[in-house]
């Protein structure tokens, strides 16, 4: 077994591999190389919540939050699951006295630190770029998870149109469905469809706001297979 003295961090994330999107392994990574650097006494237990359905994902974080509460885990690491229903047991094992940072995503009415990026300031800079670069038709390529990272960077980019004096119009926001994500083609005819949703307007879109690297991603090689390019036409 393990010395008395040896404490347990869980890590619980989503460590899908996409070569478009490095932070997967990276966070895990990181969290190791801390706990290394700063406190030999701790080790690091990792809990990998990628699953093939939603469903799945949700039985794994089950199951990674029934093992931190059970087996006396010093604190946690947590990258929630997108629907918000394993929310409740989250606050079950907080309750229990095990302390919780929630990463990327930040879910309403928990009192927890959180690690994240400026969702809002970003998005709204990015925006900014755009509407400076003279483009006055701009999209917003997101997704429809009712997470916190999704909100706020929809906030930014309706921020920075309306402080350019432009007029923010849902026809310009695509929202990939959430549950295509497990399905990759899927999520590619989606984009391919967003795309021309965006080109055939009466105005075309000259510019879109893109949720993160993977969507990004997707994005430009469905314009390459269009015969665009990026940036250009």
């Amino acid at each position: 077994g393990k010395p008395a003295s040896m404490k347990t961090i869980a890590a619980i994330l989503d460590l899908t591999y996409n070569p478009s999107s490095p932070s997967a392994m990276a966070t895990p990574q990181a969290i190791y190389q801390t706990v290394r650097r700063e406190k030999s006494d701790y080790r690091v237990l990792i809990f990998d919540t990628n699953g093939s359905t939603e469903e799945r994902v949700l039985e794994q974080e089950l199951h990674a939050l029934s093992v931190v509460e059970s087996e006396g885990v010093s604190g946690a690491v947590l990258r929630t699951d997108s629907s918000g229903r394993a929310l409740p047991f989250v606050r079950k094992v907080i309750d229990g006295g095990v302390p919780i940072v929630f990463i990327d995503r930040y879910p309403r009415g928990f009192d927890c630190d959180f690690v994240g990026s400026d969702n809002t300031g970003g998005a709204q800079l990015a925006v900014e770029h755009l509407i400076a670069l003279g483009h006055k038709r701009i999209a917003e390529l997101s997704t429809d998870e009712h997470i916190s990272t999704v909100k706020e960077r929809h906030a930014g980019y309706v921020r920075a149109l309306n402080r350019a004096g432009q007029e923010p119009d849902d026809d310009l926001v695509w929202r990939i469905p959430l549950s295509l994500y497990r399905d990759g083609a899927a999520v590619e005819r989606n984009i391919e469809e967003a795309l021309g949703h965006f080109l055939d307007r009466h105005e075309p879109v000259t510019a879109v706001f893109v949720l993160h690297d993977y969507v990004a991603y997707s994005l430009l090689l469905a314009v390459s297979r269009r015969g665009g390019t990026v940036p250009g036409t």
